[in-house]
């Protein structure tokens, strides 16, 4: 389980404005980490899960950004990002893009078009 690839699908998918394959990817991974607790319950996964879980509660408008950078900032999910070396800046563009992506495609869901905002 590598926490890079993981952002690294889930924000190129909302890039291309392909929001049903991150809201997949999110719910796989969940489901993937969960199975993966119960057959090591040595690993605990709840925090990356808890992310996760956050990040589609953004989506579906149901959180806010500011909730959701709270709650990174709570949760001890830097264990699971090998390459990160400011966690503060990287909590930073992730909140960031996501603005930018609702943003720009108008994300509310579950109405959502997969068009740009100023698109006709």
């Amino acid at each position: 389980m590598n926490g890079e690839t993981d952002y690294g699908i889930i924000m190129s998918a909302l890039a291309m404005g392909d929001l049903r394959d991150t809201q997949s990817r999110i719910r796989k991974r969940i489901f993937r980490l969960k199975a993966e607790s119960k057959v090591d319950p040595t690993r605990n996964f709840d925090a990356y899960i808890r992310m996760l879980e956050g990040l589609e509660s953004v989506l579906s408008g149901k959180e806010s950004l500011e909730d959701f950078r709270k709650d990174l900032n709570s949760v001890k999910v830097s264990g699971y990002f090998r390459f990160v070396g400011n966690w503060d800046d990287f909590v930073n563009t992730i909140v960031y893009y996501l603005y930018y992506f609702i943003d720009r495609y108008n994300i509310h869901l579950p109405a959502f078009n997969s068009k740009r905002s100023d698109d006709r």
